[in-house]
């Protein structure tokens, strides 16, 4: 993908998903073949050392201090290497994700979709390039869900980053009016505009429940 695009990986349960995931994060090692970031080989690098280099993973269940205020989850999302304009920063992630009103509420008493945008917020805290959101509007509203596609073009817009969605909701997917990647039993199935993946013979058989 290039610098700067949305790209969504849609497909049946098992097609390799979550796989490809950990794969280019480095969660697991591959047997073969090998993962370029940003231009660089990051083949077999851990985890953290991928993160360093701004490839930022966000789990599909929202992680949360539960116990502690918006404001500080955001706060500690900064690490030891907080930017100098912390207070600034912060101030700006928070008008992004909406959440400007409800800095001080704790964590804990925020409703289920609201908790998956602050921790939005806490992975734009680490300055990433690259930003992996797995099934990010899993247990939300249908109103929730399309806030959640506004969410992430705002996102690109506003702070340029690179975003890879893997989600089931068409409706979802074709809010971000993004590239989409049709993953089946660990292979590329197809690629391209919603329009042309909805039309796609195979992908109605494997996926989409039309064949």
């Amino acid at each position: 993908m290039e610098k700067g695009d949305i790209e969504c990986v849609i497909g049946p349960n098992g097609a390799g998903k979550t796989t490809f995931f950990n794969l280019i994060t480095g969660a697991i090692k591959p047997d073969s073949g090998t993962v370029y970031f940003d231009g660089d080989d990051i083949t077999g690098q851990s985890i953290n050392e991928i993160a360093r280099r701004g490839m930022v993973r966000k789990y599909q269940t929202p992680s949360v201090y539960n116990e502690m205020s918006v404001r500080r989850n955001i706060r500690i999302a900064f690490g030891e290497d907080k930017p100098p304009n912390a207070d600034e920063r912060l101030t700006e992630l928070l008008d992004l994700i909406g959440l400007t009103e409800r800095v001080d509420e704790t964590a804990g008493k925020l409703d289920h979709g609201t908790k998956q945008w602050l921790e939005i917020g806490m992975v734009l805290a680490n300055d990433p390039q690259l930003i992996l959101l797995d099934e990010p509007t899993a247990g939300m509203t249908t109103e929730e869900t399309m806030k959640t596609a506004d969410l992430i073009t705002s996102i690109n817009d506003a702070e340029g980053v690179s975003i890879i969605a893997i989600e089931h909701d068409i409706e979802f997917v074709r809010q971000l009016s993004s590239t989409v990647t049709v993953l089946h039993q660990g292979s590329v199935l197809a690629q391209g505009s919603v329009e042309d993946i909805e039309s796609n013979e195979e992908v109605q058989n494997v996926y989409l429940g039309s064949g």
